[in-house]
Formats: C-alpha cells, sequence, structure tokens
C-alpha cells in the first residue's frame, strides 16, 4: 500500500480545517447569522477528518500485517521447496549409493540359502563389512541433506589460531595413530600471535570437516605412512588490497598432505562435487568450509617439499586482534 500521497492529502485537509477555525474565531464574523452553522459544519468536518485519519491507520497497519505475512509465507514456501529438493535429491542417492553393496550382500546371504558357499567366518565378515559400509553411506548421505537443507544450524563460538591448533590435535592425532598412521602436525610459525589471530567458526564442523579430510589422506598413503597437518596464514582474498601486515582481515588455511599416492587438481574438483558420488566424506567437508565462507582444493607440493603426494587445503576467514 502506498500510503504517501494518502497522508499528503490528511495535511491538506487538516490545512483546510485549521483554517476554518480560525474563520469561526474570527471576531469579525461574529455577528454573521451564518456563523453558528458554519461552527457546527466545521465540527463535524473534523469529527469526520479525525475518523478518517484513525481508520486509515489501522488500515496502513493491516497493510503492513499482511506484507509481513506474506513475506514470512514466500520464506516458508521457499524452505518447503528447498526441503522437497533435498528430500529427492537424498532418494536419488540412497537409490544410487546402496544399490551396489546391497546387491553383493543379497547375492553372498543367497549363496549361503543355497548352498553355494558355507557361511564361514570369511563370508560373514565381508556380509558384516557391507553392512558397516551400508550404514556409514545412509549415515553420511543424512548428513549432507541436513546441511544443504538448512536443517542443521552452526553453533559459532570466537575462538584463536592457537585453540584450533589444540582441538584439531588432541582429538585427531589419538585416532590418526590408532590407524596405524603418523599424524606430523605443522603449527603455524609467522609473525602473528597465534592467540591474537580471531575466528567465528563452528569447532565441532571444523573438527568433522577436518577429520574427513584426514582419512582421505589416509586411503592414498600405505599403512603405516605420514599425514600431514600445517596451518599458515594468507592474505585475505576478499577486498583485493588486505594483507596480514597492514590490515586485520587474514586467512586461516589449513592443509593436510599425503604421502602415498596422491591425485590430480581435476580428479580432486570431480570428487567434490556431490553429482559424482564418489567420496561423500569430501563433500560433507566441502559444505562445511563453505559455510563458513571459507574455501577448499588441492595442489601438488613443489619440488623442494620432500615425499608430500598431495595437499588438500581449506581456508577460513580470520582476523587480528588489537
Amino acid at each position: 500500500m502506498n500510503s504517501k500521497p494518502s497522508r499528503q492529502v490528511f495535511e491538506t485537509e487538516i490545512g483546510i480545517l485549521k483554517s476554518a477555525k480560525r474563520t469561526v474565531l474570527d471576531p469579525s464574523h461574529a455577528d454573521n447569522v451564518l456563523t453558528p452553522q458554519f461552527r457546527e459544519l466545521v465540527n463535524h468536518y473534523e469529527r469526520l477528518l479525525r475518523m478518517s485519519i484513525k481508520i486509515f491507520n489501522i488500515s496502513d497497519i493491516q497493510g503492513k500485517h499482511l506484507k509481513e505475512h506474506e513475506l514470512e509465507l514466500q520464506r516458508v514456501n521457499e524452505q518447503l521447496n528447498q526441503l522437497e529438493q533435498a528430500r529427492r535429491q537424498l532418494i536419488t542417492d540412497i537409490s544410487h549409493e546402496l544399490g551396489t553393496p546391497m546387491t553383493s550382500i543379497q547375492g553372498y546371504v543367497k549363496a549361503m540359502l543355497d548352498g553355494i558357499i558355507k557361511p564361514t567366518p570369511h563370508y560373514l565378515n565381508l556380509v558384516h563389512d557391507k553392512i558397516t559400509h551400508v550404514n556409514l553411506l545412509v549415515d553420511e548421505l543424512f548428513e549432507i541433506s541436513k546441511l544443504e537443507s538448512s536443517q542443521t544450524m552452526l553453533d559459532y563460538a570466537d575462538c584463536s589460531l592457537a585453540d584450533v591448533q589444540n582441538m584439531l590435535e588432541h582429538r585427531l592425532e589419538a585416532e590418526v595413530n590408532g590407524c596405524g598412521y603418523e599424524l606430523r602436525l605443522d603449527r603455524y610459525e609467522g609473525t602473528e600471535d597465534p592467540d591474537r589471530v580471531r575466528l567465528s567458526i563452528d569447532t565441532s564442523r571444523i573438527e568433522q570437516a577436518t577429520r574427513h579430510l584426514v582419512f582421505y589422506a589416509m586411503k592414498h598413503t600405505p599403512p603405516g605412512g605420514r599425514i600431514g597437518l600445517r596451518f599458515d596464514l594468507q592474505e585475505a582474498k576478499a577486498g583485493g588490497e588486505a594483507g596480514i601486515k597492514d590490515k586485520r582481515s587474514c586467512e586461516l588455511v589449513v592443509t593436510i598432505s599425503d604421502f602415498g599416492l596422491g591425485i590430480d587438481q581435476a580428479n580432486f574438483s570431480l570428487l567434490m562435487d556431490r553429482a559424482q558420488r564418489s567420496d561423500l566424506g569430501l563433500t560433507i567437508a566441502k559444505i562445511i568450509v563453505l559455510k563458513h565462507q571459507g574455501q577448499m582444493g588441492v595442489r601438488e607440493p613443489g619440488k623442494n617439499e620432500g615425499s608430500e603426494k598431495c595437499r588438500v587445503y581449506f581456508s577460513l576467514p580470520a582476523v587480528l586482534a588489537p
């Protein structure tokens, strides 16, 4: 509702009413026989004008409420559309991802029932591993669905670079070592105080993303090999001129290195694409990083960087505290 022209009309009417009142109160019109009737007419006009303004205000408020309700309905409708798209995508993913392992499980069980193979520990362990794989796929598919449909709200908290390094070392080192690998942690060693580098992140989600990338590196590293976890600061890309030395904005770069087979950048980009359904863990990590306004990618190490084969990294926006 466009209320500005209507308000201008009321301002004009109020001006006419004030002018009429001044005329009624003018002593020079006291002896005019029409003055009482004019005064009564002015009083009626004032009551009518007040009532009109009141009705207009009520209508204006109702119009605003209707507009707010309309916007709310549009927002809810968009959310419902997102949920419906996520539901359809989830059904597609489930049918695609679970088809192969379920067919394999069905084949083993059918062979046992038909007496083709005996239910030995070997075949039972194969079926158990397939079922465990299916459960993992289901969990990852639902996790992706929740993240993409915004059903999962991130719990942002202020923390320092030192906090992030300690958290990831504490939560990942024992787990990686328990899988028969060595986690080599390279802490930030630049000129900035790690306690001054502040980030606003969901620590549990960043741990989840890092874990997926670490386990992905373990897939490409022979048993007993090393997994690198490195922390660096770089100039913030947004704005073009922001830098660590003279600007508060910067980016934390977390790099996970494998010392095994390695992959090229083109293949990694395909693996992060959910449509390819190649590695759901990488898809989850990418979604989490993007929700933190960060970036994720891969780069090959330089000639003088030891035996590292591949470096997967993600960046997170940060600021330097005063």
